[in-house]
């Protein structure tokens, strides 16, 4: 593929995509009084999905205009998402707003997510190979987890 402006996006796509499979925490800190973590997912989601808007606005808002695409569904609830963190933040006060408002941002990314794959899966061949690197991802965490409680097991049993 000729690297241009669609593509770029695409290839971002893909980056994000082989990122959501390495979900371990890059930093922990206390907001508060509570335990928070970010993880890379976030850095690169969050990133991503302002580059997007940025680069293809129009595009963008023209998804969230039609209301038999996905992405219609998906602002409405984001708007949703809002009026969770506003009733949050009245009932438990302003405490608890930065764990509130860091799963609203992890969530929103989520979302995105669905409108940029609307919007750079394009082919058959883009859909194959998102579906393939997911897959891979899948079956990466498959086999670390399967590792993860033989381990566990051969070390219960020694301990025991």
């Amino acid at each position: 593929m000729i690297l241009t402006k669609a593509n770029t996006g695409f290839y971002g796509f893909l980056l994000v995509v082989a990122v959501y499979f390495y979900c371990l925490p890059s930093g922990r800190f206390t907001f508060f009084g509570f335990n928070s973590d970010l993880r890379i997912y976030d850095f690169v989601g969050l990133t991503y999905v302002f580059w997007c808007y940025i680069t293809f606005p129009k595009k963008i808002f023209n998804l969230f205009k039609s209301r038999r695409s996905p992405a219609y569904y998906s602002g409405l609830l984001i708007i949703a998402l809002l009026v969770g963190v506003v009733i949050s933040v009245i009932y438990n006060g302003l405490s608890f707003l930065p764990p509130t408002l860091i799963r609203f941002l992890r969530f929103i990314v989520y979302l995105h997510m669905l409108i940029c794959a609307l919007l750079f899966i394009d082919t058959p061949s883009k859909l194959r190979i998102v579906v393939k690197l997911f897959l891979f991802g899948v079956s990466i965490q498959a086999c670390i987890a399967h590792r993860t409680s033989t381990i566990l097991r051969i070390y219960s049993e020694f301990m025991a």
